[in-house]
């Protein structure tokens, strides 16, 4: 029998409005159209292409963040997206508080605060911020609060939005290291990520997408070399017509 895909995106477009658009004449573009493709329980997937291409819109869709304008997307299980967790932290509220907020939004058990709280804050070394409102944390702090949150959490698939440039070195191999903790629990994770030694290491299979559309899709080691390739061609330049 076989097992139905903890992820299904079926037919997707996503349309959104342009930025410079008229009251009078709206103009809107599609960041996804006509994607289709289905992730595994365990799988880690990396979506990759250029800023813009659609990669964030992808997982965006996933996390609930935001809906299809066409298709369906169908998710089983829980999941700990951490661009939402982000979005979800308060400025005025400390760390502490805004981690007690996230275990109601996740319903996490009462007796098992305590400790999720403590592996949150010794994981993030924000120790010494425990009172500050998070309106004076650097981006790398609050970035450092939501992936540590994030993955301290009990879920089946989690989401993560180039959160392996978080920090300094140490950080970011501590994070990885607890990235390559959950694949190997059987966790599936989707990412991005502008890192091929991430890639190469963490995903099972690499999702290219190009100006909103699947480019190529399958295992990393053939979709990865395609795709790293393209980004060290040349651009091409149209000549110029000889002056008449």
């Amino acid at each position: 029998m076989n097992t139905p895909p903890v992820i299904q995106f079926s037919n997707v477009w996503k349309e959104y409005p342009k930025k410079d658009f008229s009251i009078f004449k709206p103009s809107y573009f599609w960041s996804l159209q006509e994607i289709n493709f289905s992730v595994q329980q365990g799988e880690s997937i990396a979506f990759v292409g250029t800023n813009g291409c659609g990669k964030s819109t992808a997982l965006k869709l996933i996390a609930g963040v935001t809906q299809a304008s066409k298709g369906r997307v169908s998710i089983r299980g829980v999941r700990a997206p951490l661009i939402s967790i982000e979005s979800s932290m308060s400025s005025v509220l400390t760390a502490k508080d805004n981690i007690d907020f996230i275990f109601q939004i996740f319903h996490v058990p009462v007796d098992l605060r305590k400790n999720l709280f403590r592996t949150m804050i010794e994981f993030s070394e924000l120790e010494d911020f425990l009172d500050m409102p998070l309106k004076f944390y650097s981006t790398g702090m609050r970035s450092r609060l939501a992936f540590a949150i994030a993955t301290e959490l009990s879920a089946d698939v989690f989401l993560l939005d180039e959160s392996l440039a978080v920090g300094d070195k140490d950080f970011q191999k501590k994070s990885f290291g607890r990235l390559l903790d959950l694949k190997q629990s059987g966790k599936t994770i989707l990412f991005t990520s502008h890192s091929a030694l991430h890639i190469q290491k963490l995903a099972d299979r690499v999702l290219w997408l190009e100006q909103g559309r699947v480019k190529a899709e399958g295992d990393t080691a053939d979709v990865l070399p395609l795709y790293e390739a393209s980004q060290s061609s040349p651009p091409h330049i149209q000549p110029k017509h000889p002056k008449s």
